[in-house]
């Protein structure tokens, strides 16, 4: 146990120009060496950050993208409902008092068949949308396209 620290007080002998000088330059390149990685750390932090935070800008902008794409779509399948003359005809159908007589009953049902569809239609070619419905205020014109 004695041979080593006996070697490195020969080696680190301030008394000598040698010691003086190896301790001088081992306490220079640590100096260094630790300016270095702290400046390298510090550099790193910062690339990271502003890299993930431009990786997380990014992001948004395609979730909201992506958002508006889906309610753009989700409206104009709205717009495509409430414009269609058959559906029109349909609820407006609804909206006569009493029973409907035979001709009215006939092109209730074919007006629900186009009606449905429609909706058919709309939930096959939207690859997002599972269920559509109509439903009219007092709940006597309710069509549902596929489930």
């Amino acid at each position: 146990m004695k041979k080593p620290v006996q070697w490195l007080k020969r080696l680190f002998n301030f008394d000598s120009i040698k010691g003086g000088l190896i301790y001088s330059f081992t306490l220079l390149i640590a100096t260094v060496i630790l300016l270095s990685s702290l400046m390298s750390y510090q550099y790193i932090v910062y690339y990271y950050q502003k890299v993930s935070t431009s990786y997380a800008i990014q992001l948004l902008q395609t979730v909201n993208a992506n958002i508006d794409v889906y309610i753009s779509s989700i409206k104009s399948m709205a717009q495509l409902v409430v414009r269609n003359t058959d559906v029109n005809s349909l609820m407006s159908l609804y909206q006569i008092p009493g029973e409907l007589t035979p001709f009215q009953k006939e092109r209730e049902a074919r007006l629900k068949a186009n009606v449905a569809d429609l909706l058919t239609t709309m939930v096959n070619t939207q690859k997002n949308v599972t269920n559509v419905a109509i439903l009219s205020a007092g709940g006597a014109g309710d069509l549902r396209g596929p489930r």
